[in-house]
């Protein structure tokens, strides 16, 4: 789980928006010497919290892993879509390292090590 200081507040105005198959990706810049990030999953995904709460976990996981290949001083929000119900982590995780890699997230000196 992320610890306190990289979750983000509610109420946090985010206003660039970034779609993918998967999700919904919304940004924006902080001050702070650190990134903080978001989950949601809409009821409309799926009915059932077991389902919702493993695509969180999933996705979280690999913000986790990713965590210090992650510039900081960005509020980041993963809006879940329908299309990310039964994918595999390592599907999701590809495709949130590819976005982050696209939209200049991830620090030029560790991303070459991946």
């Amino acid at each position: 789980m992320l610890s306190k200081k990289y979750r983000l507040l509610e109420g946090t105005r985010l206003n660039e928006s970034i779609t993918t198959p998967f999700f919904v990706i919304k940004t924006a810049k902080n001050e702070k010497a650190y990134s903080r990030f978001g989950f949601t999953v809409s009821k409309k995904i799926d009915k059932r919290a077991v389902v919702r709460n493993r695509i969180k976990r999933q996705v979280r996981s690999c913000v986790e892993q990713n965590l210090e290949k992650i510039k900081p001083g960005r509020d980041i929000l993963f809006i879940i879509k329908k299309g990310a119900v039964g994918k595999e982590t390592g599907t999701l995780c590809q495709t949130v390292l590819k976005e982050f890699e696209k939209n200049k997230f991830l620090n030029n000196a560790l991303k070459k090590e991946t």
